[in-house]
């Protein structure tokens, strides 16, 4: 770790722009379905989004999270002898498709025994971005599989006073909290999950948007075999 200057929270990532050649190779990767919402979709382009609200509320273990997009950030400063720590939620203005890269037939009883195979990541990710209204951003990336979900970063720990409204008061500024907050945050929280799910190897796709969201999302797609096809038997 380089000291005082280490975020935990942050993410190595690739933003394309013009200038010299930068490519990186994505993976193909599966959305696992059954088949009759295969079907629909090569019939009609109809794809599901969802987000981490409807994931907290699946009662199936082994689809649903209770505690997705949540995460505890801290800083610890061995120097200073101080420590922050704050629970955080992130992806709330997000929607989220999770693929896998396995063409087993991984518990095909939960997540279905047909497959769309998503073999152009990249335009696939901007198709869906054109059918969102209010996408700002899209993060794409593995998720990376922990037994706490906990990141501690190594940075300057804040003195209390720091935090107080000051002029007096012992009172804690909650904008100085918050302001600390975002300096530790970053990508990572939106992808880390419990080691117990680590055999779905997944691929995250998340479209951030300018408001809260609760639902899911049906989006239409068109041209689909520019970025995918009918994946085969995954049985």
């Amino acid at each position: 770790m380089a000291g005082n200057n280490f975020n935990a929270a942050g993410l190595a990532g690739i933003q394309i722009q013009h200038g010299r050649p930068i490519t990186a190779h994505l993976p193909t990767v599966y959305r696992r379905l059954p088949v009759q919402f295969v079907d629909t979709f090569f019939s009609s382009g109809e794809l599901r989004l969802s987000c981490f609200a409807q994931f907290k509320r699946h009662t199936n273990e082994l689809q649903g999270d209770r505690r997705e997009g949540e995460t505890l950030l801290g800083i610890n400063d061995v120097k200073a002898d101080r420590s922050f720590f704050v629970f955080t939620e992130t992806g709330k203005n997000a929607f989220i498709l999770s693929t896998t890269v396995r063409t087993t037939a991984l518990m095909d009883s939960v997540f279905g025994d047909a497959s769309i195979e998503i073999f152009d990541p990249l335009i696939f990710a901007i198709e869906v971005a054109n059918e969102i209204p209010g996408c700002i951003g899209t993060r794409m990336g593995w998720c990376i599989y922990v037994d706490n979900k906990i990141l501690v970063s190594d940075q300057r720990g804040p003195e209390r006073e720091e935090l107080e409204i000051g002029n007096g008061s012992e009172q804690t500024d909650h904008q100085k909290i918050a302001g600390l907050t975002r300096k530790i945050s970053g990508p990572r929280e939106l992808f880390l999950k419990p080691i117990k799910h680590e055999a779905e190897a997944e691929f995250r796709f998340i479209w951030e948007t300018n408001r809260q969201v609760d639902e899911p999302l049906i989006v239409t797609l068109q041209n689909l075999e520019r970025f995918c096809r009918r994946g085969g038997d995954l049985g």
